[in-house]
Order: C-alpha cells, then sequence, then structure tokens
C-alpha cells in the first residue's frame, strides 16, 4: 500500500513551450518510500554467528501476502543508483549507524542496486541487518564516504550514545551519469520509520568492545577533617538515600581489575594528582580491586576517601605513583618538580579497568581510562563557606553597581590582532565626559575586601561563566582581582579590557575559569562540551565580593554576586 503524498509538493521549475506559448512545470525529482519496513519483525544477528539475519519485511506483511520496504523515484526516467545504509534513529539530522546491511547487492554494510525501470520503482527483497563493532564498523563508512546527512563520525568516541538495538534505513539516489558510469546528481535522502530489533539484548553493547562508564559521578564538594574526607558521596545523595560513586563495564564476561586514583582537574591528558585514595582495597594512595563481570555489571565505591596532602609532600606521593606505574594517560611525572602549578583544592577520580589475557591470564588488557567531574575542597572555595556579620550593620549587606558599563560602545577584538584595545566604558560616558563600570559596598564592615571580576553569560537568572577574557591589570586567565579597603567604600575600573576568544579557543577559556574555581552562580562547566549554545555576541560582566575574617585572615563570600547589564557588539 503506498503512502500518502506529502502535503507540500516539490518545488517546480518552469519551462517555455514554444509551441503552445504555454507556461508548463516540470517537477524536481524525490524519493518516496511507498512501503515502509516493519518495526519489530526481523533480528539483528552477529556476522560469527553464521546464521541468516532475515529479510527486512515491509509494514504491509500478513499471512498471506509479503511485502518488503519499496522506494519509487519521481520525476525522473533513467539509469539511478540507490544506496541503502543504516542511520541512527535519532533525528534529523540522522548519524551513520555501526550496524550493517547485508543480503544481495550488499558490500561492506550498504546496499547499492541500479534502478532503470518503466515504474522507477524497487522493493528489497533480501536485505537483512548485522550488528557490527562500532569503532571498526564507523571507521569503514568513514573511510568510503558514506555519511548521508554530513553530521560526521564524532560520535564513535562515544559508544554508549549510540542505540544498537534501533536503526533507520537511508535510501539515496545518484542519477545523471555520464559516459564514464559516474553519477553527477544526487537527490535529497529520505528516512524510513525506526526498525527496532525482534529480540534486543540484554546489553546493548554486547557488540562493541568492551567500555566502561561512570554512572554516578561523585559529588563535586568534599569537607576536609584533618587530613581526610569521609567516605565520597555521589552526586545523586541526599538526605533520605545516600549514594555513592559508581561505574558499570560492559562487554566484559569474566574478571576484570579495576585502578582508581587521582588526577589533575586540567585535561583531556590528566596527569596523577599526589591525593591519596584511603579505604578499603586502597594501598599506598591507589584503589586497587577485582570483579568479576557478566557482560554487564555495577560496582559502587562505598568505603572511598581521599587523603590530602600538603605541598611539601607532593614529591613524595607522586614517588609513590611511579613506583606503582599509575599514569593513566601516559603524562609523566615531571609535574612533581613544580608542586606549586598543581592544584591541591581540585581533583578527579579516574578509573581503569584491565582485562585478562587469555594466555597468561593476567591483567594487562587495559580498557580506555575514565575520569569523573571535578571534586572540589571545601575548605579551598571561599563561596561555601559563611562569614560572621558580627562587624556589619543590621542591614543585609550588598554590592550596588553605579556605573553601569556602556551596551554599546565596546568594539570587542581578538588577541591576535595585535591592535590596542579601549577600556570598558560606562553608561554615562560623554564626548567630553569618560565614565567607567563602577560597584558600591553597602555595609559598615571595615577590613580588607576581595573583588573578583569575569564574564558571564548574558542569560539568567543562573548566569555561566562566558569564555570572553578581561586583560589589564590584576588580571590572569581572563579574571580581574584585586584587593581594596572597605572605607574605600567605591571602586571605579578603569582600566578594564576585554579580549574575545574564537571558537575553538572557548574550551581552553573556560578550564581556565574552572581552574580558578570562577564560577559565581554555581553553574558548573557543562556547556564548555556544546560552545555552540554560548551566546558570542552578548555577555554581562559579575561582580563577587569576599570578606575578610578577622580570625582566619581569610576572605570569605557572604554577599550575592551582582551582574551587570548586557554589553554587545558596538557593530551590532
Amino acid at each position: 500500500m503506498e503512502q500518502s503524498k506529502p502535503s507540500s509538493l516539490p518545488r517546480c521549475e518552469p519551462f517555455l513551450n514554444t509551441d503552445l506559448r504555454l507556461c508548463v512545470y516540470a517537477p524536481k525529482p524525490f524519493v518516496e518510500i511507498t512501503e515502509q519496513p516493519h518495526p519489530n519483525a526481523v533480528r539483528f544477528r552477529y556476522l560469527c554467528k553464521g546464521k541468516s539475519t532475515g529479510s527486512i519485511p515491509g509494514v504491509n506483511t500478513t499471512a498471506d501476502k509479503k511485502t518488503f520496504p519499496t522506494i519509487r523515484v519521481h520525476g525522473y526516467r533513467g539509469q539511478t543508483m540507490v544506496v541503502v545504509s543504516c542511520v541512527t534513529k535519532d533525528g534529523p539530522p540522522y548519524k551513520p549507524h555501526p550496524n550493517n546491511l547485508y543480503g544481495k547487492n550488499c558490500e561492506k554494510g550498504v546496499c547499492r542496486v541500479l534502478l532503470n525501470s518503466e515504474s522507477m520503482s524497487y522493493s528489497f527483497e533480501n536485505l537483512g541487518i548485522q550488528w557490527e563493532d562500532i569503532a571498526e564498523s564507523l571507521a569503514q563508512r568513514k573511510s568510503y564516504g558514506d555519511d548521508p546527512f554530513g553530521t560526521g563520525f564524532a560520535h564513535a568516541s562515544d559508544p554508549s550514545s549510540i542505540d544498537m538495538d534501533a536503526v533507520r534505513l537511508c535510501f539515496r539516489v545518484f542519477c545523471d551519469s555520464d559516459e564514464t558510469g559516474c553519477f553527477k546528481k544526487s537527490l535529497p535522502p529520505v528516512v524510513s520509520d525506526v526498525i527496532y530489533d525482534k529480540k534486543p539484548k540484554t546489553a546493548k553493547t554486547m557488540a562493541r568492545k568492551p567500555y566502561a562508564k561512570i554512572t554516578e559521578q561523585p559529588h563535586p564538594e568534599l569537607k576536609y577533617e584533618g587530613q581526610s574526607t569521609g567516605s565520597i558521596p555521589g552526586v545523586d545523595t541526599t538526605a533520605d538515600k545516600k549514594t555513592f560513586p559508581t561505574i558499570r563495564i560492559y562487554g566484559c564476561p569474566g574478571e576484570v581489575n579495576v585502578v582508581v586514583s587521582c588526577v589533575t582537574n586540567d585535561g583531556p591528558a590528566h596527569k596523577p594528582h599526589p591525593h591519596r585514595l584511603v579505604g578499603t582495597d586502597c594501598y599506598n594512595g591507589v584503589c586497587t580491586l577485582r570483579i568479576t563481570a557478566n557482560t554487564k555489571v555495577s560496582y559502587s565505591f562505598e568505603k572511598l576517601c581521599i587523603q590530602c596532602v600538603k605541598m611539601e609532600q607532593v614529591g613524595e606521593s607522586l614517588l609513590e605513583r611511579y613506583n606503582k606505574s599509575v599514569d593513566p594517560f601516559a603524562t609523566g611525572f615531571l609535574h612533581a618538580n613544580n608542586p606549586g602549578l598543581i592544584d591541591l583544592n581540585a581533583c578527579r577520580l579516574c578509573f581503569q579497568v584491565f582485562l585478562q589475557d587469555e594466555t597468561t591470564r593476567r591483567f594487562t588488557e587495559p580498557l580506555k581510562p575514565i575520569v569523573s567531574n571535578v571534586i572540589y575542597v571545601k575548605k579551598g572555595m571561599p563561596e561555601l563557606v559563611e562569614c560572621p556579620l558580627s562587624d556589619l550593620s543590621d542591614s543585609e549587606p550588598f554590592v550596588e553597581i553605579t556605573e553601569q558599563p556602556h551596551p554599546r560602545t565596546l568594539r570587542l577584538r581578538y588577541e591576535d590582532e595585535g591592535r590596542l584595545i579601549a577600556p570598558i566604558l560606562g553608561v554615562n560616558t560623554t564626548a567630553n565626559n569618560k565614565t567607567f563600570p563602577t560597584i558600591c559596598l553597602k555595609t559598615r564592615y571595615r577590613g580588607r575586601v576581595k573583588v573578583i571580576v569575569s564574564c558571564v553569560t548574558a542569560d539568567g537568572p543562573a548566569h555561566k561563566p562566558h569564555p570572553y577574557s578581561l586583560i589589564g591589570e590584576d588580571c590572569k586567565h581572563g579574571v580581574c582581582m584585586i584587593e581594596m579597603n572597605s572605607e574605600t567604600m567605591s571602586y571605579s575600573f578603569n582600566n578594564l579590557r576585554l579580549h574575545c576568544v574564537k571558537l575553538n579557543e572557548i574550551v581552553e577559556a573556560l578550564r581556565h575559569r574552572e581552574e580558578l574555581l570562577v564560577d559565581p552562580f554555581r553553574t558548573g562547566f557543562g556547556h564548555t562540551n556544546q560552545p555552540g549554545s554560548i551566546g558570542m555576541d552578548a555577555f554581562r560582566l559579575c561582580f563577587e565580593v569576599y570578606l575578610e575574617d578577622k580570625k582566619s585572615r581569610h576572605y570569605k563570600k557572604p554577599l550575592a554576586p551582582v551582574v551587570s547589564d548586557v554589553i554587545y557588539y558596538k557593530n551590532r
């Protein structure tokens, strides 16, 4: 049974009939799926099983009549090439799927047939679906350019994002062949409805190479008591339910060896971190345990603690790690000579999984190491500590922006332009009088004050760190930090300038911000992985104020951050 035709007809091209002097319209050629594949009537099988995958039936198949996926080319008559391949169920755009097509006219997972009939219709009667290894299959598909929607093959590095139990068929038609048999024109690809495996696998990753995944991240904030923390809680821990860091291992029948250690928060090549892990199965700062994995297994680290080391202990701790050959990303240990460059207030957990060699029975085959989100030391994060306000007035202290930055006078420059950058001006700037962004501290507190200025996104109220960098005096890694006496009450930023960053520099800029722990609204840095979601044509300035505690002489933050009005490109 044919599908109903699309509601909007394809665009037509007019041509003049010189004999009849009439305007006639010839539709552009297009492809229609006249018989969809059945959504749940075929098994996806492994090549190694040696069994037939079975042909994909059509959606209108009955006990008395079999149908098969069928297409028709409209608006074109002549020889065409039809190419069929598997794509992911999620879209558009649809990405190449690692499962292969198998059967007549299929080679390397793709079906190719020549079509030149009266009806310009073709029914695929011998088409089956085969499970394949993700990395090898997509690498093969990439080698001969099978990417119908031009999405690329980056998803090969994240196999957990691919649903191996569901695919779509993508039909592409090529026409207008020349004398050499090459086709010069391609019609827009069409995609079928979803085809599900008739008998889904218990683990969608059985056909993939083994890999590990963190299913419960550690909590980002830990409190140190003396030198060590309590058991590291999971990020989803609540007052009623405790969770712990958890990993899941896929596709590893038999025993595996898991090694957990601390690594630095900067990456992607994370270096060994001097902080030690203590608790069950921990020795010399590293946790090592053996797990029996039955295709898919989860393990929660319920008694894992972090023991922090002092600056003078960094070399000794890293020497222990060197002697145990625990260096997940093979970065070496040269950073032990510069302990001042290691952030002792933040680290990550690194999980390494080793498979057992069938010959030697030793655990010598490593999987790709995985790292957790950043774990911060609570005492190293001033915004998490409440400051006693005994010296303040009865009213709640706050910061006020008394002179907003001008929304449109700023011309943004890139660092590599080598041109002079004008300072950020105030909103009340005139031809005869220049003003600058100014803040005022509304409190009776008397003492030292630290002010941190950074760029945040224009959307809110939970503004995320913005990759644009502030430059000038007292600026480091795109952030301005000044110390002043609160008796001045007011401060004007008359030498604050701005560098924009290019799209390929966003990750590095935000990584520097993460290293400095500059995240005013505690939104995290998840948007680093989606640079396209960051509005680069608008941003705000964020002002944070830390008051000095007279007992500890540390800066602590009782005041809420304030953000300026939106700043746009000058020529916007």
